[in-house]
């Protein structure tokens, strides 16, 4: 991701939140959205991986406390099937030489959120788990298609 200078926008040089945010897309961050208030289910975050410090952005899906789970293309958050705001099944986590580990069901704790790509295949919480709200950097409130 490219940071623009002078006004908080990224350009997401992925494909993982297609068909919501095009590829190249330029996206307006509020970086102060989650100082005093927590993530809703749905808001599109931007956050930091701990180990590679890449940002990534993806929408959350589980808020902290609940019991989440994927099954049969569907996310399950505590007991109940959600409805999606978007058309994508979701592909359960697989266990293989790049996933170490799946999180196909997670319980998360006080200060965990799960976030999903819109795109079925990306590396989103099924494959590298829950995220801390520290490492949330802020909410997309703009995207700009590119021309």
């Amino acid at each position: 991701m490219l940071l623009v200078s002078c006004k908080p926008k990224i350009r997401l040089d992925t494909n993982t939140m297609e068909p919501t945010i095009p590829l190249y897309s330029f996206l307006t961050i509020d970086f102060d959205a989650y100082k005093k208030v927590s993530p809703k289910r749905f808001d599109l975050v931007i956050f930091e991986l701990n180990v590679t410090k890449e940002k990534r952005v993806y929408r959350v899906i589980g808020l902290p406390n609940e019991t989440i789970e994927v099954q049969d293309g569907f996310v399950v958050v505590n007991g109940e099937k959600i409805k999606n705001p978007t058309s994508t099944k979701y592909f359960q986590g697989k266990v293989d030489a790049f996933t170490p580990k799946a999180y196909n069901k997670v319980i998360l704790k006080s200060d965990e959120f799960y976030v999903l790509a819109d795109k079925e295949t990306a590396l989103d919480s099924r494959y590298i788990g829950p995220i801390k709200r520290s490492q949330l950097m802020g909410k997309v409130t703009n995207i700009e298609e590119p021309k």
